[in-house]
């Protein structure tokens, strides 16, 4: 009985997870990959520019106080912080113009 309440409490703490998630990009030897959601328009493009040559990687929005943040793990800062810079401007774009945007 308790593994079953503790595999239900790890269902529903993982479904909070995702519902905060805009978009999630795997980056695998320096491939890229949409693996879900949608990314703005041009950014998937960004990413294949700046993590060419990249061993692994996730690039991935999350909703924090309504506003999507860039997460990116397993790339080094200097392309981190590209990608950041690239999603801004995109960010800026979906939420002064689309009212249908999941962000």
């Amino acid at each position: 009985m308790i593994a079953g309440l503790l595999g239900a409490l790890a269902l529903v703490l993982y479904a909070a997870f995702r519902a905060n998630e805009v978009f999630r990009i795997a980056v695998r030897d320096g491939e890229v990959e949409l693996v879900r959601g949608r990314p703005p328009g041009g950014f998937l493009e960004d990413v294949r520019t700046i993590a060419a040559g990249s061993a692994r990687g996730t690039v991935r929005a999350v909703k924090r106080s309504g506003k999507a943040v860039l997460v990116v793990e397993g790339l080094d800062e200097r392309r981190a912080q590209r990608l950041r810079n690239a999603f801004s401007t995109y960010a800026m774009t979906l939420s002064r113009g689309r009212a249908s945007s999941r962000l």
